[in-house]
């Protein structure tokens, strides 16, 4: 074919024409190259989360799909960034609901990772199909793998795809990342502190309103089993202390003494039961306390629950005696109760102004 006898247009606007054909298919075969036709499934959304931030902190994480229609999937290929360090070994994979963030979907038939490629720093998962429009989610662990060094924009890929029946693998959704390390051990992790008080509460009241914090014996007699006052008076204590509380009883007398008549009248304080003996003592019963030896009631010793009954214990003027006490924690409105009892000998003088005065107090066991 000889060219010399083509003949060609000088019209300009034909040379336009030409130019920008020639234009818009060059663009065209440069877009499909830079930009591959669209994969079978769109991402909704994508992120990968890692547990640690830190430089050379042990690598796992997780990562979540959700993608608006589902092809046939086999593999996920997670890359990660150039700096982190991936071994070959000991890697798991889990969807345990603890692991992953709240309201994702447990990734369904995640095993692996099948391969580690240490030379492009990718961990290769086998997986079944997502579930398409949820969260798709699993967890990672990279055994002695470490994150990398302090940086930012550390950048990776994550990779959905299938293998043909001829062995060819096709990829389906694909979506970059990028992560920030933090510099120093620890150095995205914040030290949360606090401290608790201890707390205390201790308040005494009366079983029977009228007589207040008073225990009227009334007018003694010598009959057996004595008098027991028909108030009560009730401890309630509150505390957070370790090992409970301890409560103690003293007595300003040790005894019933009258001004009236003096000294040689005085009904003294002893242990025993006043259904064969005579004299003066309190005792104590709770539902919750342990009340030792001589306050129990009946002689049980092992935490009576009513105030029915004729012994008592000694009380002392000196000295302070354990009455009460618990070694649950925390305490919350626990109670025990203390009342007294009197016999006469007989040999007494009359008088109106027999008394005593109790002191009662408690404290935490922290």
């Amino acid at each position: 074919m000889d060219l010399s006898k083509l003949k060609v247009n000088k019209d300009p606007k034909a040379a336009l024409s030409i130019l920008l054909q020639l234009s818009l298919l060059i663009v065209s075969l440069f877009y499909a190259l830079l930009y591959p036709p669209k994969a079978d499934a769109t991402v909704t959304s994508f992120y990968f989360r890692l547990d640690r931030q830190s430089a050379t902190a042990p690598l796992s994480g997780v990562v979540c799909l959700n993608t608006t229609a589902v092809a046939t999937e086999s593999k996920v290929i997670v890359s990660f960034p150039s700096t982190f360090s991936l071994n070959a070994s000991s890697w798991t994979v889990d969807t345990t609901p603890a692991n992953l963030p709240s309201g994702a979907t447990q990734w369904p038939s995640i095993v692996g990772p099948a391969v580690v490629d240490i030379a492009t720093n990718a961990a290769i998962f086998t997986t079944g199909n997502i579930t398409n429009g949820v969260n798709n989610c699993f967890h990672f662990t990279g055994g002695t793998s470490t994150v990398g060094a302090a940086g930012n924009n550390e950048l990776g890929q994550i990779w959905t795809s299938k293998v043909t029946a001829g062995g060819t693998t096709t990829n389906i959704d694909n979506a970059g990342y990028a992560t920030s390390i933090v510099a120093g051990t620890n150095g995205e992790q914040v030290a949360v502190t606090a401290s608790i008080s201890g707390t205390f509460t201790f308040s005494l009241s009366p079983t029977a309103a009228i007589y207040g914090q008073t225990l009227p014996l009334g007018v003694l007699t010598n009959a057996a089993g004595g008098n027991t006052a028909p108030n009560q008076i009730q401890a309630s204590i509150t505390t957070n202390a370790h090992n409970g509380y301890f409560a103690w009883i003293k007595s300003a007398n040790a005894k019933l003494h009258s001004a009236q008549v003096g000294s040689g009248s005085d009904i003294n304080s002893s242990t025993g039961d006043l259904a064969s003996t005579t004299g003066y003592g309190a005792f104590a019963y709770s539902t919750t306390a342990n009340i030792p030896s001589p306050f129990y009631t009946n002689g049980v010793g092992t935490a009576p629950t009513t105030g029915n009954g004729t012994t008592v214990g000694l009380l002392h003027s000196t000295q302070f005696d354990q009455i009460a006490s618990e070694t649950t924690a925390p305490i919350s409105a626990h109670t025990f109760y203390v009342g007294v009892r009197a016999r006469l000998a007989g040999t007494e003088l009359p008088a109106t102004d027999y008394s005593d005065t109790l002191t009662l107090v408690a404290s935490g066991s922290f």
